[in-house]
């Protein structure tokens, strides 16, 4: 993706589908806005991808051949076959050709590309022509989804004749831990889902927790705090190496009242404040990013937030970034209303209606007009936070964070290039084991928005980013949830959304088995109080049965989750479009570990009901109601009780927060015993 500040003036309009057919009988999805099925096919034999750098700079050189590499990796991955990869003239050897170029046009559209087919002196051409580098990488997806093997095994490409481009032109995924974007396959995922920005922001020095993943930085960089040169470089650039625009985000309201998830922010004198903050964000600059951030986001506007704002204007103009390469996050408070006095003053400042503006308000005619009122240049973007989604049996709610111990099993081994992308046994950090998260609409963030609400959205809105997700994972379902409907809100359909996710992750063979896995588990999960995002002992942690009368049909719906699952770990490699080991650490193993957490906390015994009864013997026995064999059946309760936490403690070992579970609940026994001695 070129820099923003070269594209600013892109108009990107909604185009009527040129098919004589309906969206529902596309069999591409998200629909492309024009589209044609030839009703014809090719075999691919003697098949190479051709790559044409012609033209390009060498980050978009880099990109181009990104596009090519990643379809010689779904080929491999799905078909087991490796195309080779050639540049410059077609080899004379070859009858078919997948070709991929870039073809920037005067009126072409942001991250539009179009596919074509020409046959010529023996020779079968696919043409993928990306207007940019993101349209090339969007069409290569395209082009593959095409494919599908015969029943003698070999690879059969469908030919349909696109168009495409997006309905929202800016689709964005910053994270606030931004090495969850580097472990292998992540921005492989964010790339699958057309988005074409990020951020960075870091913090090292936050370690991890029972509600946090390490690293977390949910409002920026902190000014002044060391930043890791390496992981920064690697983020930007194989961001840059996908297309995507990057933003350096940085905290830098002047308020000593800061969150506690930013550790150490009332620790900076506010002397020399914007030096530091500047420092921050230049090394950022240094380091390779496109744009800027300002966030003061949940710290507050601080104490001086017209200086802030001033301060972030002349840095970008000393820089050469401004408009949409300049981004800005509103206070607590004015970013979920875009209509408040503050929003109104800042709208005032000179320059500052004229960069990127975030609310997390979910588009609307209304907020557009209001926009447009107090006198933004650009549109206003809307910030989804996805914070909602449903508590599980290894993951916390709302942010989805893992509550499994430990990370994944890898044999670790240091990187012999530093600059090389980090592989799973190079990555520098644990990667924690994920829980299995289940597909999941964006109606599960705030706001709750339905798609069918949403097909207006273009008309409001031309910037759209998905936040929060703690933990990061399941990129390929959740932020490709995100990014196909971003792509075509007003053809979206969430049954079709969920197949094509499906079918890249596990083959489109395995798609019917993954989607009754998630219905089955979130028909499972009702059953069961789920933990909370501060789930503390007994916060729905370990999930226990609504009603006890109920283990029967659990237990039921489990079996059928472990056959699912198992059949799902059989075959899934044979038709993935994702790096096996991906497939296996991200979704397999985590599916397969949830179920055996299911189980298990289902069949435990846990110590509410015989507390309940204990109780009810010592208020008893303070009346002298118990004669001698009921103190001693009382003492064996007793006993009975602390039996019962251990073994959930030590069962349960695995999982955080047991300890404290099981700590909690010795107090109250202890507690209740102490009081009758």
């Amino acid at each position: 993706m070129k820099h923003l500040k070269n594209f600013l003036a892109a108009i990107v309009a909604v185009a009527a589908l040129a098919s004589s057919v309906s969206a529902e009988e596309c069999p591409l999805f998200p629909v492309p806005k024009q589209w044609t099925d030839l009703n014809s096919q090719w075999t691919l034999e003697k098949t190479a991808i051709v790559v044409s750098l012609d033209g390009l700079s060498e980050r978009e050189k880099t990109s181009a051949q990104f596009a090519a590499q990643r379809l010689q990796t779904h080929v491999k991955n799905r078909f087991k076959q490796t195309l080779p990869i050639l540049t410059g003239t077609q080899a004379a050897e070859y009858k078919t050709i997948l070709s991929i170029s870039v073809q920037p046009k005067e009126d072409g559209k942001l991250n539009g590309f179009a596919i074509s087919f020409t046959e010529s002196d023996g020779v079968n051409t696919a043409n993928v022509v990306g207007n940019d580098v993101n349209g090339a990488i969007y069409g290569s997806d395209v082009l593959f989804d095409m494919m599908s093997k015969s029943d003698g095994g070999a690879i059969v490409l469908k030919k349909i004749q696109v168009e495409d481009w997006p309905s929202i032109p800016y689709r964005g995924r910053p994270h606030f831990v931004m090495m969850e974007n580097l472990v292998p396959g992540a921005l492989d995922a964010y790339a699958w889902a057309r988005i074409n920005y990020i951020d960075v922001r870091d913090n090292p020095t936050y370690k991890v927790n029972d509600v946090y993943p390490n690293r977390a930085a949910p409002m920026g960089f902190m000014p002044g705090v060391a930043i890791d040169n390496q992981n920064v470089s690697m983020a930007i650039r194989e961001a840059h190496r996908r297309g995507m625009f990057v933003y350096g985000c940085v905290a830098a309201a002047t308020n000593k009242k800061a969150s506690g998830i930013i550790a150490g922010f009332d620790k900076i004198s506010e002397d020399g404040f914007y030096d530091e903050v500047n420092k921050t964000f230049e090394q950022l600059v240094d380091l390779g990013c496109d744009g800027l951030w300002l966030s003061f986001d949940d710290i507050g506007k601080g104490t001086d937030p017209k200086s802030a704002v001033k301060n972030f204007l002349e840095l970008g103009k000393k820089h050469g970034i401004t408009g949409r390469s300049l981004a800005y996050t509103p206070p607590v408070g004015d970013y979920q209303k875009m209509d408040t006095k503050f929003n109104w003053e800042m709208s005032k400042e000179p320059g500052f209606n004229e960069i990127q503006w975030y609310f997390t308000r979910v588009p609307s005619q209304g907020d557009f007009e209001m926009s447009q009122k107090m006198g933004l240049k650009v549109r206003p973007a809307w910030w989804h936070n996805l914070i909602g989604l449903r508590g599980g049996f290894a993951n916390n709610g709302n942010i989805a964070v893992t509550l499994r111990k430990g990370a994944v099993d890898l044999p670790r081994k240091q990187a012999s290039d530093p600059t090389a992308p980090y592989t799973w046994e190079t990555y520098p950090d644990a990667v924690p084991l994920p829980a299995y998260i289940e597909l999941q609409p964006l109606a599960a963030g705030w706001g709750a928005p339905s798609y069918e609400y949403l097909k207006s959205a273009p008309q409001y809105v031309d910037n759209v980013m998905l936040f929060c997700i703690g933990g990061g994972w399941p990129e390929e379902y959740l932020v490709g949830m995100f990014g196909i409907w971003a792509w075509a809100p007003e053809t979206h359909d969430w049954d079709r959304m969920r197949t094509s996710v499906y079918s890249y992750v596990y083959g489109p063979e395995m798609a019917q088995t993954a989607r009754e896995f998630d219905d089955a588990i979130v028909e499972l999960k009702s059953l069961y109080k789920m933990p909370v995002r501060r789930c503390f002992e007994n916060k729905g942690w370990p999930c226990q049965l609504k009603n006890p009368a109920d283990k029967d049909k659990a237990l039921a719906i489990i079996a059928k989750l472990e056959s699912l699952s198992k059949e799902l770990t059989q075959n899934a490699p044979n038709g993935s479009a994702i790096d096996p080991q991906r497939l296996e650490y991200i979704y397999l193993e985590p599916m397969r570990a949830v179920v055996r957490y299911a189980r298990t906390m289902t069949e435990l015994e846990y110590p509410d009901a015989l507390f309940a009864e204990v109780k009810a013997d010592v208020a008893k026995l303070k009346k002298g109601e118990l004669d001698e064999s009921g103190r001693a059946e009382l003492q064996r309760k007793f006993d009975r009780l602390g039996a019962i936490v251990t073994n959930i403690e030590t069962t349960l070992s695995e999982l955080k927060i047991i300890n404290s579970y099981a700590a909690h609940w010795r107090k109250l026994i202890n507690d209740l015993r102490n009081s009758v001695k």
